[in-house]
């Protein structure tokens, strides 16, 4: 069979996920394989379509096409998605319809499945026939007990296609009837008083646009808001080379703008608003490209004490993966998620509404140090990075390894060695039958125990802030 291996990292065939697939191609040699770094040569692309047509033909004639990439902050890298939207763009999706597909990804697991979520809903708005992902951690291969099993899912790959099995979506279509652009009704607020630092991120279309008009409204409650538009700034995508593991230094510094405004404008701020457009199954490549760029601080909680609030435009509702990617972002940098408003709902007074009021809850969350509680997204993510930075990647992520340590980061129950005695004791204990029998008897009474004292002592609380849902759901 023909493979096509459509290449997702900008270090080209340099690439970690790329080893993978030169691992089955000497395993599976009587097969033709042609891999093309397509997230390398975006560029090439944009300038000379003919290249990019090159690679339309070489998907045409495929019988299988494998997504190989690594994981760029929870999504694919930017130059990725850009390859993504041209194909759509330049109107190429029949090249795709009804070619088996799959995917590969290296990482440390965190956030892999949201990245291949993405693939998937791609691969199924292009009609392909998707078959399977297989998200590996970034040293399977070199452990030899799994290796058969790689060899195995790629097998079943190459026997899908063989045989044409039949294959369905996992992703609707999306909807795009009835959708209105968003403009404002309501008369302009008045300007919140809250003397905190606010930075607006957006990713802003040329022209008028449903995103630039909710990112004007909320300007009326923050007129010193200092505004950071993507578009307009030098931004280069991630080169990948992890330099800044060392010591937070970019081989970017000094050439082109993003870590300047990164530093004085995002990190130096108490409330931070991001905004943008979906493109299809996510946010605009530039969206993701101000993401794995903000990675220059690597694997530190960069938003801690920040609040932060998303202004979507688009059908976010179609696109729960998006919401996911959203919230993991913000918790595992340690900002606290207001509000993650769009402009689906045709009551543009309501919407009006929504902004008004997560500009209000903003400020007093800001004046008031106010932080949920994260979920698992972002205390899962935590710990991943946690584990992964204590062993195989401290050499790497040096500048981490002294911020865990110094910020408590390495939490890990096992050092707690007065719980763990005890922990011991009482299973220990539990092994007597009368024992056992009275606290399995009174577990529930017992586990409710400890929050009595805090009930005792609680008191009627003032009127908090009002939340900032208008109809949209928090996470």
């Amino acid at each position: 069979m023909k493979i096509t291996v459509l290449g997702g990292s900008p270090k080209g065939t340099n690439s970690v996920t790329l080893q993978y697939v030169y691992y089955w191609q000497k395993c599976f040699p009587g097969h033709e394989y042609e891999i093309i770094p397509v997230a390398q040569r975006v560029a090439l692309y944009e300038k000379r379509p003919e290249a990019f047509e090159e690679v339309m033909e070489k998907i045409a004639g495929a019988d299988l096409v494998i997504w190989a990439f690594p994981l760029y902050f929870l999504m694919v890298h930017s130059s990725y998605m850009r390859f993504i939207e041209m194909i759509f763009e330049r109107e190429r999706q029949a090249v795709f319809k009804g070619r088996y597909t799959a995917a590969v990804s290296t990482s440390i697991h965190f956030f892999d499945h949201t990245a291949h979520n993405y693939i998937n809903a791609i691969c199924d708005d292009l009609e392909m026939k998707y078959i399977g992902g297989l998200p590996a951690h970034m040293r399977d291969l070199m452990d030899r007990k799994k290796q058969p099993s790689l060899r195995a899912v790629f097998r079943r790959w190459l026997e899908a296609a063989e045989r044409g099995t039949g294959t369905m979506r996992a992703y609707a279509p999306l909807r795009k009837e009835g959708f209105a652009e968003y403009r404002p009704v309501l008369p302009a607020p008045h300007s919140v008083q809250s003397g905190k630092q606010v930075t607006i991120v957006a990713d802003l279309p040329d022209g008028d646009s449903a995103v630039r008009r909710m990112v004007e409204r909320l300007r009326c409650s923050f007129p010193e808001a200092q505004l950071i538009s993507l578009r307009e700034i030098r931004m280069g995508p991630c080169a990948g080379c992890l330099q800044c593991g060392f010591d937070n230094r970019c081989v970017y510094e000094g050439k082109d703008d993003l870590i300047e405004l990164h530093r004085g404008k995002v990190l130096t701020a108490d409330i931070l608003v991001f905004a943008g457009a979906m493109t299809g199954r996510y946010l605009s490549h530039y969206w993701q490209r101000y993401l794995e760029r903000s990675f220059n601080r690597t694997h530190q909680p960069v938003l801690t004490g920040k609040q932060a609030a998303f202004l979507i435009s688009g059908p976010l509702s179609q696109n729960a993966n998006t919401r996911e990617v959203l919230q993991a972002y913000t918790e595992t940098m340690g900002g606290n998620l207001v509000s993650i408003v769009t402009d689906e709902n045709a009551d543009y007074a309501a919407l009006d509404s929504a902004i008004d009021t997560t500009a209000e809850v903003l400020a007093r969350y800001a004046e008031e140090d106010i932080r949920r509680p994260v979920s698992f997204l972002g205390v899962g993510g935590m710990k991943i990075f946690r584990d992964e930075i204590y062993g195989s990647l401290r050499f790497v992520f040096q500048e981490d390894h002294r911020y865990y340590r110094k910020h408590g980061i390495y939490d890990f129950p096992q050092k707690k060695r007065l719980l763990l005695g005890l922990m011991t004791v009482l299973t220990l204990l539990s092994r007597i039958p009368f024992f056992r029998k009275k606290v399995q008897s009174r577990m529930g009474k017992m586990m409710t125990m400890p929050y009595r004292k805090v009930l005792a002592a609680a008191k009627p609380a003032g009127a908090g802030p009002v939340e900032a849902s208008a109809g949209r759901e928090e996470p």
